[in-house]
């Protein structure tokens, strides 16, 4: 039975150690890469979950998915997985517990496994001894090439969120520079400034690639101290900003740029209070990803007055909690918000928080894609966001509700709140407590929304007998995705 090979393995597991873990992994690659492929996603998504991978590896894997490519996106995971470390082997073995029963090729493999027991890592040796070193060589060469491979790829991401911030800051500078440029006409004004700080200018003298002695210019020195006091302002002070910058000046300075991504990169209240000037002076940003950016409650307030000018929005995986995540709120209840796509995923949203989030999408008529996994919702925080699915300003089109607590006493207000959105296309409930009670209702909610094309339900409690139903579902619609 299911439930025996789940606890056998699960003790295993348990028993097991960081080498041995490692060793599983490692003997069983190439058959876990095959055994895997259908349900890659909800492997990654457990990891992510935990934090082994961020956003960007997780989507990495889900694209391969998506496109068709499940070998590659298998090996992609796998490959990340060996990079992790332990705790990423585990929560990955952890996840083949939950979903070997969805994957006949992975609980072959568990119950090879369960089979061998307390002789598994000496069969695994054996095995490894009768393999010709030539061959062994080769395998070492492969994983110090990927794992280098990977290392520079990590660089190279690293270096371009590294140039997303310091282009913010330039651009301070750059306020400052054409600021000084287009106002500071009389120079005894730049000199009372100087005197004022207690310094001589004519005392400030430096060397050219000559040798000789120059005046440095009275103008730049002010410009420096400009700098710092518009920085000042920016970090705090509430008076000056105006005065010092515009838009046509932003504009300048930063371009048609379209999209700041801050992802994985630590962003301080100050940081935060630079982005939200550039945001609310520069029209052409339309995304702005701030994923796992350690932003707290400080953070977010500073960023709250530009957040409603994105049209996509991704905050996943900072620890916002019900009250900051009003903020957000307040950004979707704004007459001019233009937001499109919000990501809300582990931010710390409880059924306490959701009923303010709940008013807001009842009224805000941009908002067409809504993330709120792994959330603490529960049944409750769900029905609040449901009945906000009634109104008919309420234009969702694709909804994200993976491991929000979800049970079957809770499904029936969703069920009936989607039905009677029109323009449903994505609805993803995996990782919930659903059993085959709910499957009437998905086959009602189904049959209801032609505009329907994916629904993603992997993880959950159902039997094959509702696997099965749910799946004949898609034999009289072509366009329609279910994915178990």
């Amino acid at each position: 039975m299911d439930t025996d090979l789940n606890s056998a393995i699960s003790a295993f597991l348990t028993n097991c150690d960081e080498h041995q873990l490692f060793q599983l992994t490692r003997f069983y690659m190439e058959r876990l890469e095959q055994a895997i492929e259908e349900g890659v996603e909800g492997v990654g998504f457990m990891l992510t979950h935990d934090h082994h991978f961020n956003e960007r590896e997780y989507h990495s894997v889900t694209d391969l998915a998506e496109k068709g490519k499940r070998a590659g996106a298998s090996k992609l995971l796998l490959d990340l997985v060996m990079e992790k470390g332990s705790g990423a082997r585990r929560v990955m073995w952890e996840s083949f517990v939950k979903l070997h029963h969805h994957l006949p090729k992975l609980s072959r493999i568990l119950k090879e496994i369960r089979e061998r027991g307390d002789g598994q890592f000496a069969y695994m040796d054996t095995e490894r001894s009768l393999s010709e070193v030539p061959a062994h060589l080769k395998d070492v060469r492969r994983k110090h090439m990927e794992t280098l491979r990977a290392k520079t790829e990590t660089l190279r991401v690293n270096t371009i969120l590294m140039r997303e911030k310091v282009k913010v800051f330039q651009l301070v500078d750059r306020y400052a520079e054409l600021t000084v440029i287009s106002t500071v006409r009389d120079r005894t004004l730049v000199e009372h400034e100087l005197l004022a700080r207690g310094r001589d200018h004519e005392l400030w003298r430096e060397k050219d690639l000559r040798g000789k002695l120059e005046k440095i210019r009275t103008d730049q020195l002010f410009k420096e101290s400009f700098v710092q006091k518009l920085k000042r302002s920016v970090f705090g002070n509430k008076s000056g900003m105006s005065a010092a910058v515009n838009r046509g000046l932003a504009q300048v300075s930063l371009g048609s740029v379209e999209t700041l991504a801050f992802s994985g990169m630590t962003l301080t209240p100050i940081d935060c209070a630079v982005l939200s000037h550039v945001i609310g002076l520069c029209d052409t940003i339309k995304h702005l990803n701030l994923e796992n950016c350690r932003i707290h409650c400080e953070g977010i307030q500073r960023l709250g007055p530009g957040l409603h000018k994105c049209q996509e929005l991704s905050l996943g995986w900072n620890e916002l909690g019900d009250s900051e995540v009003k903020l957000v709120s307040a950004a979707l209840r704004n007459p001019e918000c233009k937001i499109q796509k919000l990501g809300l995923w582990g931010v710390g949203l409880t059924d306490s928080g959701a009923e303010d989030l709940a008013s807001a999408l009842s009224t805000n008529p941009s908002l067409m894609e809504l993330d709120l996994s792994a959330n603490k919702l529960g049944d409750s925080g769900v029905k609040l966001v449901s009945a906000a699915l009634r109104n008919p300003e309420c234009k969702i089109q694709k909804l994200g509700l993976r491991d929000v607590g979800l049970t079957d006493s809770g499904a029936e207000d969703l069920i009936s709140a989607l039905r009677t959105n029109p323009s449903l296309r994505e609805l993803s409930l995996g990782w919930n407590s659903l059993t085959d009670r709910w499957v009437p209702a998905l086959r009602r909610l189904i049959l209801a929304l032609p505009s329907l094309q994916r629904i993603e339900l992997l993880g959950n409690q159902f039997r094959e007998t509702g696997r099965n139903e749910l799946r004949s579902l898609q034999e009289p619609r072509p366009g329609l995705t279910v994915h178990l």
